[in-house]
């Protein structure tokens, strides 16, 4: 799933993309508004769309004046004021529901924010650079849980965290961890073999990258599964079959995605 994604961010970059990455965004949302409200709150899903539906446009409109990163400001400004229209909307409601809350206002920052971080990264330039990006967001995020799965499978012992998800392993931990690193050093000379005018940074700075990002899909598939113990759930939504919902799909990707935002905002790329 995540090499046709990765084909499709690529090859259809424009209004095809931004319309993709909207819908996904809402999708993911509503899968988490519906996972806390256990049932379907009109004022939770209100909050989540309008969200999806205004902070592209928002960064796109900022993005005319200031630099990619800087054009995400603009979205926590959206947020916010999703925020708003989620609590009044419940306010006058008038009863008091914690669960109706947290789904109105929990899924603007996961996933919705995290969401938005993925915004620059196809955003950046010519189909190279994009590749490359996109690549690093998806591709250590998917070596990680293949290493781990396998691994952990194979010769796990030591569980890493039985509380929260019970069947991940230390052992496949450090082996996502390795293959999150080696898989961030290869894709650029991977890259640089399709295109020789793309330029490239010190592999020691991919391995940097590649040391975050690793950390960081593992935490984001964690989180996913922490969220879901607490809304005592198996899975987000049922709209992939045999995989679950979105969310269960890209925990990992968004977590990976944010840093590798950071790391191309401040290296200057």
């Amino acid at each position: 799933m995540l090499a046709v994604l990765w084909l499709f961010l690529w090859f259809y970059q424009g209004w095809p993309l931004r319309i993709c990455m909207m819908l996904v965004m809402a999708l993911g949302m509503i899968e988490v508004s519906q996972a806390f409200g256990k049932e379907k709150v009109w004022p939770c899903s209100v909050a989540c769309i309008a969200f999806a539906l205004f902070a592209l446009p928002a960064y796109l409109f900022a993005r005319q004046e200031l630099d990619p990163f800087a054009a995400l400001s603009q979205v926590l400004l959206i947020a916010m004021l999703c925020m708003i229209v989620g609590m009044s909307l419940l306010v006058l409601r008038g009863r008091v529901d914690g669960r109706s809350l947290l789904a109105a206002v929990f899924p603007l920052l996961y996933p919705g924010l995290l969401f938005t971080m993925l915004f620059p990264l196809v955003d950046l330039g010519g189909r190279p650079l994009v590749a490359l990006v996109l690549g690093h967001a998806l591709v250590i995020a998917l070596a990680n849980d293949l290493a781990a799965y396998e691994v952990g499978t194979l010769f796990g012992k030591r569980k890493l965290s039985p509380v929260i998800s019970p069947k991940k392993t230390v052992e496949g931990s450090l082996a996502g961890f390795a293959a999150g690193v080696l898989a961030a050093c290869v894709l650029p000379f991977l890259m640089r073999l399709i295109w020789p005018q793309l330029q490239l940074l010190p592999v020691w700075m991919y391995a940097l990258l590649g040391a975050f990002a690793s950390v960081a899909a593992q935490l984001g598939d964690l989180s996913a599964s922490y969220v879901k113990r607490v809304c005592e759930i198996k899975d987000f939504g049922s709209i992939l079959p045999g995989h679950g919902g979105i969310m269960d799909r890209l925990d990992a990707v968004l977590f990976c995605g944010t840093v590798c935002t950071a790391f191309y905002h401040w290296f200057g790329i």
